[in-house]
């Protein structure tokens, strides 16, 4: 089983070129010694996701979605729903405000 604590590195396999955003990212919104918030990492992936669909950089997608669909096969409860509430939705989001 897929646990929290895996998911964004799997994203971070299928998709590289978050892996600068992401540093960034981390070193804004968390200090050191302070536990990540899975639904607020995902959300900030599926932001990315989004820019890069925007931008029709489209090379990382389908690995982006063997991720998600791992996630829903395998994954644990939270996991599975981590994927649909922080990923899914966030980008849904991201389509109806563009």
């Amino acid at each position: 089983m897929i646990q929290k604590h895996e998911v964004i590195d799997l994203f971070l396999s299928a998709c590289p070129s978050y892996k600068e955003r992401w540093l960034h990212f981390v070193s804004e919104t968390y200090d050191d010694s302070e536990e990540h918030l899975p639904y607020i990492d995902v959300s900030d992936f599926a932001q990315h996701v989004d820019e890069l669909y925007q931008k029709q950089m489209l090379t990382e997608l389908p690995m982006i979605f063997e991720v998600l669909e791992m996630l829903h096969i395998n994954g644990d409860d939270y996991v599975k729903e981590l994927a649909t509430i922080a990923f899914l939705e966030s980008l849904l989001g991201c389509e109806i405000s563009s």
